[in-house]
């Protein structure tokens, strides 16, 4: 509805879960919990700008996946005289359920606007891999009297994926690759650790005192492709990104009241960040050469 209404997006995405979980007190010490749970993805991606025939170029997205993932988790929480521990076990098996591009970081037949989309079909294509992660748990807390308690919590995490990261194929003027997946990306892992204690004030007020430290890997970021005579120029996603973040946090909660209830918090974080390898890539001296030579040739 105007000059600048260019863009387009008929996508349409789902997903299938489902989850079975069981408890069981054993015993006055213990508490085992079980569960398994299975989530089935489907991506019917269709997006971008209309209009290719502008100079800069109009990137558009359109692929279908349907990727899906098994987890299971066995928990025990452990009680004795007040003293509480839970320790548990998570395992998360993904697959992308999906055929790759078999194809070299500079092939100008699929990065460069050489590319046909009539040839798709023979593209060399193989088998993406699925990746299968256990993640640890721990809990601990200890009562220190009537009124307040230590405790230690240490897990592993994994942030869920991003689809566009593992299978997008983003294509500009001329069809040209400009951003470009990876189906075997690791996903985000997060190691936390935390030390805390809580205190409660004339029955009404929780004081809140905690530690925490969280080493995030595996976090995805761009690196740039550029190959010989501009013919290839594309960026991939790949998990070259990591942070440290330590922080404390001191809160305050009035938990009971006719008429007021709240918090007040604060929280001190200092955020380290960086990348490993490199955020660009350049085309060898050796494929020049042979690209020269192959231009010479078409040209004679």
């Amino acid at each position: 509805m105007g000059a600048k209404s260019n863009s387009r997006d008929s996508t349409v995405t789902g997903r299938f879960k489902m989850k079975v979980d069981y408890t069981n007190q054993v015993n006055q010490f213990n508490q085992i919990k079980t569960g398994v749970q299975f989530e089935l993805f489907s991506y019917d991606m269709n997006y971008g700008a209309i209009n290719p025939a502008l100079p800069a170029g109009r990137p558009w997205t359109k692929w279908s996946k349907a990727p899906f993932q098994l987890s299971a988790y066995l928990q025990d929480k452990m009680e004795f005289e007040g003293w509480v521990a839970t320790l548990g076990l998570r395992g998360e098996y993904f697959d992308p359920n999906t055929e790759w591009y078999a194809v070299t970081d500079y092939d100008k037949n699929f990065y460069s606007s050489n590319y046909n989309p009539e040839d798709e079909s023979e593209i060399e294509m193989v088998q993406a891999k699925p990746s299968l992660t256990l993640l640890p748990r721990l809990g601990i807390s200890h009562p220190i009297s009537v009124n307040s308690k230590l405790y230690f919590n240490y897990g592993h995490m994994r942030q869920k994926f991003n689809p566009d990261q593992l299978f997008g194929v983003r294509r500009i003027t001329g069809f040209k690759v400009s951003r470009m997946g990876d189906p075997e990306l690791p996903m985000e892992k997060t190691i936390a650790y935390e030390l805390g204690y809580d205190h409660s004030l004339f029955d009404t007020y929780l004081l809140h005192i905690s530690a925490y430290y969280k080493d995030k890997s595996d976090q995805a970021g761009l690196v740039t492709y550029y190959g010989v005579g501009d013919f290839v120029n594309y960026s991939k996603y790949t998990n070259n990104f990591y942070q440290d973040i330590r922080g404390v946090e001191l809160e305050l909660r009035k938990r009971t009241g006719a008429w007021v209830k709240g918090f007040v918090n604060y929280t001190y974080a200092v955020y380290s960040s960086g990348r490993f390898n490199v955020l660009r890539e350049y085309q060898s001296l050796s494929d020049q050469r042979e690209y020269e030579s192959t231009a010479f040739n078409i040209q004679s």
